[in-house]
């Protein structure tokens, strides 16, 4: 196994941050990540910005993020146009020995489905139908294959508020997934806002998946996103994405699974934070420094 960070855990969450992209590279550096995803596109750079950035601290780049309203035919051209630029960003930006995937997610941004995130099996009214299963499949694959071609593996990443999030979901995309050129993206912490258990789906899936995000989840937070209480938006602000053994996931058996399955690509470690009130960018350091030495403590 191979470990990485994300600039999302520096509370990051689009291409215009006010955090230093400096400030998070440095520190990932320091944290002895051998790399790091790229965080949205564009947000430490272009292409050269990237590559150089990452040679001087010695980081692989390990992938880039990219969400996409798959299940949408009216919408797939400007997403190949979007993809062709990640694509082409990735594979230009990647320092000599570097292999970047392309992570890529169903967009969450269908109102009526975010704000069922957490509870989508008890709300089948928001469930995907079977025309926008067959686009969703047909895109996935066919911007997979557009990816292979030009250079960058794909993988699939499974994302709170999106229409691949329940493990009813997970089963019907690994399904259909030409697995030639797409894998498996399993995030230990949406897959728990989905209802899965990451164990049962690492078992499971384990010759699909090919890239993992390593979360733990709030136990109080997770319990009112599933009541109803709260909404996926009010939950990432609460935290609950939170550091690393303080949550609801079973981390030491799926850190011990990965080992029993011989995984060898990369654990992105990853605490979603949205900078604010409740968190600021001091704390999310501090967050960031906790919880590489709760993987240092288990001989990583």
């Amino acid at each position: 196994m191979r470990l990485a960070g994300a600039p999302i855990s520096w509370g990051v969450w689009g291409a215009d941050s006010d955090v230093d992209p400096t400030v998070v590279l440095d520190d990932t550096a320091a944290l002895g990540y051998a790399g790091t995803e790229m965080g949205p596109p564009g947000y430490i750079g272009t292409a050269p910005e990237v590559r150089s950035a990452l040679a001087s601290r010695d980081l692989a780049l390990v992938g880039s993020f990219l969400d996409l309203p798959l299940s949408r035919a009216d919408a797939r051209e400007s997403s190949l146009a979007r993809l062709d630029a990640a694509i082409e960003l990735l594979w230009e930006a990647a320092p000599p020995g570097s292999e970047p995937l392309l992570v890529l997610s169903d967009s969450y941004d269908v109102p009526e489905r975010v704000a069922a995130s957490g509870q989508i099996e008890e709300r089948p009214a928001t469930w995907l139908d079977d025309a926008g299963w067959e686009t969703l499949l047909s895109t996935v694959n066919r911007v997979a294959r557009r990816s292979r071609e030009r250079g960058v593996a794909a993988t699939f990443h499974p994302h709170s508020g999106s229409y691949v999030e329940t493990p009813r979901e997970i089963a019907r995309l690994a399904a259909g997934l030409d697995t030639d050129v797409v894998g498996l993206c399993l995030d230990s912490g949406h897959v728990s806002v989905g209802g899965g258990d990451p164990l049962e789906l690492l078992h499971e899936y384990r010759t699909l998946v090919n890239h993992v995000h390593l979360k733990d989840v709030d136990h109080g937070v997770l319990r009112a996103l599933r009541s109803g209480d709260i909404g996926i938006e009010e939950a990432w602000d609460r935290g609950v994405f939170c550091a690393l053994g303080d949550g609801a996931v079973d981390l030491d058996g799926f850190l011990a699974t990965l080992r029993e399955l011989d995984y060898a690509g990369w654990v992105v470690i990853e605490q979603d934070q949205r900078l604010g009130d409740r968190v600021t960018l001091p704390m999310a350091r501090d967050a960031a420094r906790r919880n590489r030495a709760y993987l240092t403590d288990r001989g990583l």
